[in-house]
């Protein structure tokens, strides 16, 4: 009777086991191994994040804030370069306005290559045809680049005299 009755227990064990199985599956939690389903839950009343049997849950933030802290410090530099960049070609551009002179060969924004003929505050007249003496108004803005410093500056352009050899003749 002994037999039959351990072997009543045994299969009552194994049903209540695949039961326990499948109402685990159907909650949706993984199934705990070598514990009940109350180990690693929230305490009531406990700091947050503080869980029973004293463990804390794992931080796994932290490689994530590393990647967003060097993403943030590379925008960073992005900003401060593009700015000092401007700053660059803003100067550049302030120094070419102001050294134009009569005489210098210069092309426009509009792709205009003409020698400036009069110079005002705000406006520059270049002539742009030699042989009809067609002349054109811009604003001194619109000057791209010098193609070619005139007589009449006073650059490192202009050569110096060069002192007269005495030729011998034999």
């Amino acid at each position: 009777m002994r037999a039959e009755w351990m072997g009543e227990t045994k299969s009552m064990n194994q049903n209540m086991m695949m039961e326990s199985a499948w109402l685990t599956l159907a909650s949706g939690k993984p199934p705990v191994i070598g514990g009940s389903d109350a180990v690693g839950a929230p305490v009531e009343g406990a700091a947050d994040g503080a869980v029973e049997g004293g463990a804390t849950p794992p931080a796994g933030g932290g490689s994530f804030d590393i990647l967003l802290f060097g993403m943030l410090l590379f925008f960073v530099f992005l900003i401060v370069s593009t700015m000092m960049q401007g700053k660059k070609e803003k100067r550049r551009k302030q120094e070419l306005l102001n050294s134009l002179a009569r005489h210098d060969r210069v092309q426009t924004l509009g792709g205009i290559i003409g020698t400036i003929v009069e110079i005002s505050d705000g406006e520059v007249v270049l002539r742009v045809d030699e042989a009809t003496n067609t002349r054109i108004r811009v604003a001194r803005s619109a000057v791209q680049t010098v193609l070619k410093k005139g007589r009449g500056s006073s650059s490192a352009s202009q050569a110096e005299p060069k002192p007269e050899t005495a030729e011998t003749t034999v």
